[in-house]
C-alpha cells in the first residue's frame, strides 16, 4: 500500500507526501518520547564495592553497553582507618591504587 491509497482510504485532504511527512513526524516524536523499546539511556548505578573487597566483574557482564555508569558512595573501604578488629590491614595508599586500577578499566 503506497501514501496515495493511504490517503484516499482514510480520505484526508492532505496530499500523499504531507501525510508520509506527517507519518514520519509522528513516528520520530514517539521515539524521542519512548526511546528506543521503551528505553532511551540505560544507566547502571552501583554503589558500597569497598575495594578491595569488591564483587567480582563477572556478576556485572549482563550490563555491559549501559550508557552511564553511576558509582555511589564507598567505593574504598579503607580498612586500616575502621575501628573494626582486622586480622590483616591493607595500607590506604594500596587501597587508592587499586581503586585507580579498576576504576580505569
Amino acid at each position: 500500500m503506497d501514501w496515495v491509497e493511504i490517503q484516499d482510504m482514510l480520505g484526508l485532504s492532505i496530499t500523499p507526501d504531507q501525510l508520509r511527512k506527517q507519518a514520519v513526524g509522528y513516528l520520530e516524536y514517539d521515539n524521542y518520547i519512548n526511546g528506543f523499546e521503551g528505553v532511551a539511556t540505560t544507566i547502571l548505578s552501583i554503589s558500597d564495592l569497598h575495594v578491595p573487597f569488591q564483587l567480582p566483574y563477572e556478576l556485572l557482564k549482563d550490563y555491559r553497553g549501559v550508557d552511564i555508569l553511576q558509582i555511589n558512595g564507598d567505593v574504598v573501604d579503607c580498612q586500616a582507618l575502621s575501628r573494626f578488629s582486622k586480622q590483616y590491614r591493607i595500607s590506604p595508599i594500596e587501597e587508592m591504587i587499586k581503586v585507580d586500577n579498576i576504576l580505569l578499566i
